[in-house]
């Protein structure tokens, strides 16, 4: 048990506010790095929506990284993050003297705090209920690790969570011609496989081969406005770990092929959506000059290098970039990583909120898949310590009492085409609870962000 202060009034959380040096530079690592950076939530690559999802949530992490490591510096602390090597580390670890930080933050929409019968929110609110263990969802305010992060923790030192928080929900932002928007997508399906894979993209660059990328502007339906309403599309990807920036004006119904020669694909940047009308549509594919295959590894019968394929993007399959400049982050503390799993076997699971009363979550309760799931981590713990590994999570399948779930488990499941998962502040059930599972702590349980050494 650690002997640091507690994080136990206002006056002890950092306050990071924005600042246009912070969004410019997020935009610019968020746009270059997604072929390489961890795909926490497992998004995967196979829809558009889910690939959108994880640029908002690379674009976000960044954000509140750049103004951690200011306010850090504010505070005098030396930090070691390098931000040029995307390739190389993970987005989300931060060397502070001799420990790894992983840096988890969520974030509060105030928008959805009337439609949810929710508090708006405030530090003294969230101090009111610092150590509020559940079920009402409404006051819990749990520290979460998603539970597809639990593997890799060894070289974790400490957890530092936050908060960041706008009125408006930056994720569904539709395109207006006065938003100041940043508007990226990223390759999905078969485009995704082809332009972002680690594996085809160090290929090509070991072989001195790479492709082009081809663009064509399909248009639904002529205007009186066509001869004057080119759109401007920005390429943005590489070579050999440099980046490549490439805009192409396209008229309705042209065609262009790229300049440059790329090894990857990472999002492409349209002026504005608002461009595309009614149901016109932007086709991107690529020629390969690359000789022969790059199987896949997982499975080798996949040519990761196949370009016969067509990337279709409609003026919904955009992203908006921004942020309001209300935009702020609420550092709270941190932990041990031993001390997180440890702290976290004294809660209690909650799955959903219950049917009969929408503000109490119902406990979690032990699927045949949940329990399978347990255990094969289980398995994987018990390989690593007769490896001689130190292990600081506990075996899961001790906290199992019959049908019963004991620890802080945050649970969600997939049913009939939605995520439904555990209600908490951060996340209201209107919109969307939680989409995974995850493992929590309370806030009381953190030590004060200037006890950070």
């Amino acid at each position: 048990m650690s002997c640091y202060p507690k994080f136990e009034e206002k006056d002890d959380v950092w306050v990071s506010e924005l600042d246009m040096k912070d969004l410019k530079y997020a935009k610019k690592y968020t746009t270059i790095s997604l072929p390489w950076t961890f795909d926490r939530m497992q998004y995967g690559g196979n829809s558009q929506n889910g690939v959108n999802n994880r640029i908002m949530n690379i674009f976000k992490g960044v954000l509140n990284q750049n103004l951690l490591e200011k306010k850090l510096e504010e505070k005098g602390y030396s930090t070691v993050k390098d931000w040029t090597k995307y390739r190389e580390t993970d987005l989300f670890d931060f060397e502070i003297g001799d420990n790894v930080y992983d840096v988890k933050t969520c974030h509060v929409y105030d928008e959805y705090s009337e439609q949810n019968d929710r508090e708006i929110f405030s530090l003294d609110f969230l101090i009111e209920n610092i150590d509020y263990p559940g079920p009402e969802w409404k006051r819990f305010f749990p520290a979460t690790l998603p539970f597809t992060q639990i593997n890799g923790i060894e070289e974790k030192d400490r957890y530092l969570f936050g908060i960041s928080r706008t009125n408006d929900d930056i994720r569904k932002t539709e395109p207006d011609n006065d938003d100041g928007g940043f508007w990226v997508s990223g390759p999905c399906k078969d485009a995704f496989k082809f332009f972002q894979v680690p594996e085809a993209i160090l290929k090509r660059e070991e072989a001195d081969q790479g492709f082009y990328v081809e663009v064509r502007w399909e248009r639904s339906q002529n205007t009186l406005f066509d001869e004057n309403n080119d759109i401007e599309l920005s390429l943005i990807g590489e070579w050999d770990g440099e980046r490549l920036d490439e805009v192409m004006v396209l008229s309705p119904g042209e065609e262009k092929m790229s300049e440059n020669e790329y090894s990857s694909l990472s999002t492409v940047k349209l002026n504005h959506p608002s461009m595309l009308i009614d149901k016109d549509k932007l086709v991107i594919s690529a020629e390969s000059n690359y000789s022969g295959r790059i199987p896949k590894p997982t499975n080798p019968k996949i040519d990761l290098d196949n370009d016969d394929f067509d990337w279709t993007l409609t003026k919904d399959d955009f992203v908006n970039l921004h942020v309001p400049m209300d935009y702020k982050v609420y550092w709270l503390g941190w932990v041990p990583v031993e001390e997180f799993f440890e702290k976290f076997q004294k809660y209690e699971s909650y799955f959903i909120p219950h049917p009969d009363n929408y503000d109490v979550n119902v406990p979690g309760k032990v699927t045949s898949k949940l329990r399978e799931q347990l255990e094969r981590e289980d398995r994987k713990r018990k390989k690593k310590i007769n490896k001689g590994e130190d292990i600081s999570r506990p075996k899961f399948s001790d906290l199992i009492d019959g049908d019963s779930l004991h620890g802080g488990f945050l649970l969600a499941a997939y049913r009939g085409g939605h995520t439904l998962g555990a209600g908490s502040y951060y996340y209201p059930p209107n919109p969307n609870a939680f989409r995974e599972k995850a493992l929590y702590i309370l806030p009381a349980d953190l030590n004060k962000m200037s006890a950070i050494e």
